[in-house]
């Protein structure tokens, strides 16, 4: 679930954008480009996360960082406007976001391809325990 390129990082954001598009007909009701703007922030901030671990240079570290938080803070304050908290490197690509509205999910859940949500949804885990089946 790593974004590792920007090859990849292209892949995540076609494919996001192809779900919230929706097929014949379909186009989200409360939602236009927003929900477009803001997960392509949290797809380049998770490639630049990863960019960040794995880079050697220190003066690459230092811009590299300065970069993901002027993102980190464009996409809390979008966040904030729809209603969204979704860390990094927990959803993978085709993310469809239906319906604005509270929408928080843990750092410790990992969501697979393709995952449609609507608003108003808490995804987590209690007390360190994976949910039940």
């Amino acid at each position: 679930m790593t974004i590792n390129s920007k090859a990849s990082y292209k892949i995540y954001v076609r494919k996001d954008e192809a779900v919230n598009v929706g097929g014949v007909g379909h186009r989200p009701f409360y939602l236009g480009d927003e929900v477009k703007h803001y997960l392509r922030l949290l797809r380049k901030r998770e490639y630049l996360s990863y960019k960040l671990e794995t880079s050697n240079s220190l003066f690459n570290k230092c811009i590299i960082n300065l970069y993901e938080k002027l993102l980190q803070y464009k996409m809390h304050r979008l966040g904030i406007r729809l209603g969204f908290n979704i860390p990094l490197n927990v959803v993978d690509s085709g993310l469809r976001i239906d319906h604005w509205g509270f929408l928080a999910i843990s750092s410790d859940a990992k969501i697979g391809k393709n995952c449609h949500i609507f608003g108003d949804v808490t995804i987590g885990v209690k007390d360190n325990r994976p949910p039940r089946k």
